[in-house]
């Protein structure tokens, strides 16, 4: 491994919650009834997202403009609350120590990635930060995998992308690039998916101590 490319909700950070909230409230503030659809947007990018709740509401705003909204509604979790899962300092750390770049590729928008990671002190240490705003596709397709390691200078072959959904584990699969699938409680009806197509599955990053 010469390079390390996290994803950041579910991954390096217990977030998911959070989105799933958001999205309630944001009805609610909208007096709108809340059906859980977590399930339907799981998968879709923050873009796809938006125009799927335009669309089943019939929503007046944009796509950017609802973007905007919610990444307002969470940036206070970002900047004060969301934790890091549990071993992924000491696991950044070592990896920096022993040479190893790192990218951040995320469906989260840079500014509550920055926020989140700052708060951590670990943003410095990231070559290579890249949203799906940098690129056309979904994180189910090898775009945002490719544009990471670009970015970092390394080969897609040299790379390790750590994800916790299934749909960004064949993603990354497809750039060419070993993945580490990390769990997560939210992705945990796809773990048997997972663990079929990536290189490697873990529970936390205090398995990964000394390699």
């Amino acid at each position: 491994m010469k390079a390390a490319i996290f994803d950041l909700d579910g991954t390096l950070i217990d977030s998911m919650g959070v989105w799933d909230r958001l999205g309630n409230e944001f009805l609610a503030a909208r007096g709108i009834d809340c059906p859980d659809i977590s399930y339907e947007v799981k998968n879709m990018s923050f873009m796809e997202a938006a125009g799927y709740y335009i669309e089943k509401f019939s929503l007046k705003d944009t796509r950017d403009q609802l973007m905007a909204i919610w990444n307002d509604m969470a940036f206070k979790e970002y900047a004060e609350n969301i934790d890091l899962k549990k071993g992924a300092r000491e696991y950044i750390l070592s990896l920096c120590s022993g040479g190893i770049k790192l990218g951040l590729a995320t469906a989260a928008d840079y500014r509550l990635a920055g926020a989140v990671l700052r708060r951590h002190g670990l943003f410095p240490l990231f070559q290579a930060v890249v949203t799906v705003g940098d690129v056309v596709r979904g994180k189910e397709y090898p775009d945002i995998f490719l544009l990471t390691a670009q970015r970092m200078n390394v080969r897609p072959e040299d790379c390790v992308v750590f994800e916790d959904c299934l749909h960004a584990v064949k993603g990354a699969k497809k750039a060419g690039m070993r993945v580490w699938a990390v769990y997560d409680s939210f992705s945990a009806h796809e773990k048997k998916d997972i663990e079929c197509i990536a290189d490697k599955y873990i529970h936390s990053f205090d398995e990964l101590k000394g390699r």
